[in-house]
């Protein structure tokens, strides 16, 4: 792909493919590609210049009568390029059942494989059955996922949760990080160490002065914890902006106590959001984490997105 050629035509594609998903994934992806495509006639060779572009980025398209049709990108995750992220496989619909992304992917492994790439990473929505079946036949399987949800609540709700829930303060902010690993399946941690490491609360909460930023932008921020015997096993976060009405609630269990408290503690975050004005409230789970997501469905959440991880051990890594 050549940036200042065909960034322009890549971002319509992708606002086309995945336009469903743009409110989720989040609108500031793509409203950075298209300032990076306005730019890049101008600065094409400076920021996408050898040091980036073909080391730690490449990008293929494909082109049927001078027009853009079928993009996908990769990105390698690790400074001795064994794992590589391919993303943003799309075809215009028009074009597709031809083979063009099987061609795309075909490319992409080849560039990894050629970069010394161990192990190529994706991710697809669970009911994108077409896709699925075309990553499984170049290789991939499925090493877990996570689970998009949100609740409208027109009506505040009780609270019966009688959790022990103490408040969480920066210099927990290590001890949290902890149990969001302990939190997770295995298939699921092996991604998130791979492909999201960084985890923006944790870094709030590390920094006090990053965390009371987000209160006084949001207007409702905190952590609380449920500890035993002097350990965290339990962590509830709340997010919220009252002028939006919208906030985000995050729950983690340690997986040696999956099934004790994820009830109680939605119940409980659903609680104070909607006591602070809150109606539209988003979160994320692991999908392997069955207890959380009964006590999700229970509370009326529904799922807004549901997305398979998927990884290939590429042939001739080393």
């Amino acid at each position: 792909m050549d940036p200042a050629r065909d960034l322009r035509a890549v971002v319509s594609l992708l606002s086309d493919a995945f336009g469903q998903e743009v409110h989720l994934i989040g609108p500031w992806v793509f409203r950075g590609m298209r300032v990076v495509a306005w730019l890049s006639p101008f600065l094409g060779t400076w920021v996408f210049g050898p040091g980036v572009y073909g080391r730690v980025l490449m990008a293929f398209v494909w082109q049927e009568h001078g027009q853009v049709v079928g993009h996908a990108s990769v990105q390698r995750l690790d400074r001795w390029g064994r794992e590589w992220h391919i993303a943003n496989v799309a075809v215009a619909a028009p074009y597709r059942n031809r083979g063009i992304g099987r061609r795309l992917m075909e490319a992409a492994l080849d560039f990894i494989r050629e970069h010394g790439g161990v192990w190529a990473l994706l991710q697809v929505r669970a009911n994108n059955a077409p896709a699925v079946h075309l990553y499984r036949t170049l290789g991939f399987d499925v090493l877990g996922g996570h689970i998009r949800w949100r609740a409208v609540r027109q009506e505040d709700v009780s609270s019966a949760s009688r959790l022990s829930l103490q408040p969480l303060r920066w210099h927990h902010a290590s001890v949290l990080r902890d149990l969001m690993h302990r939190a997770l399946s295995e298939e699921e941690r092996w991604w998130r160490e791979k492909v999201n490491p960084f985890t923006s609360w944790v870094y709030e909460m590390g920094n006090p002065t990053a965390g009371v930023l987000q209160w006084l932008r949001l207007g409702v921020y905190g952590w609380y914890g449920l500890w035993e015997q002097g350990r965290l096993v339990a962590a509830l976060g709340l997010r919220g902006d009252r002028w939006r009405r919208k906030g985000r609630l995050s729950v983690w269990v340690d997986h040696r106590f999956w099934g004790r408290w994820e009830s109680e503690l939605v119940q409980e975050g659903v609680w104070r959001l909607c006591r602070a004005g809150i109606r539209e409230i988003h979160t994320r789970t692991d999908a392997h984490h069955a207890a959380l997501t009964e006590a999700l469905r229970a509370a009326g959440f529904e799922v807004m997105l549901h997305l398979l991880n998927m990884r290939c051990r590429v042939e001739g890594g080393a």
